[in-house]
């Protein structure tokens, strides 16, 4: 974890709930099917400050999160300059599965509920190799890493 700039310290962190409002409007969760494996949720927003309130709540609940930019072309009539986008990542199956577990009652978008779904889906297929990360993960939700059922939220 990258430590932040005195200024930004003072930012207050977000609250679990304020977190899953936020994942519904401006996140995404990307899962990627075996054998190659990966899960991450990403952020995005032009303002640098909601992201860095993001990150320290993130943070403060034991969930490693990385904060990147990068510079945009223009895109008129809304950016006639190049401009910078932020965005943040939370990677790792153990780690997307502690967030997803706390943030999963104030998501409401029906398409983010389907990516939390997928991801579920994919941490509890059969696979050749099972990595101790994956079976942490299935243990974050409350399913043992031998339940052959589909996970499913509980509202």
């Amino acid at each position: 974890m990258n430590p932040l700039p005195e200024k930004l310290k003072k930012i207050k962190p977000l609250t679990v709930p304020e977190r899953g409002v936020w994942f519904d409007a401006e996140g995404t969760l990307q899962s990627r099917q075996p054998p190659n494996s990966s899960f991450g949720i990403s952020t995005y927003q032009e303002c640098l400050e909601p992201l860095v309130a993001y990150r320290i709540g993130v943070e403060r609940d034991g969930i490693p999160c990385k904060i990147s930019s990068r510079v945009r072309p223009p895109h008129p009539p809304i950016h006639e300059e190049p401009w910078s986008e932020y965005s943040t990542l939370i990677s790792g199956a153990e780690n997307v599965a502690k967030e997803t577990k706390l943030i999963q009652d104030y998501v409401r978008n029906p398409k983010k509920l389907a990516q939390i779904d997928r991801f579920r889906q994919i941490l509890m297929q059969p696979r050749v190799k099972l990595d101790i990360r994956i079976i942490s993960a299935r243990q974050i939700p409350g399913l043992s890493s031998s339940e052959k059922t589909r996970p499913k939220f509980e509202r």
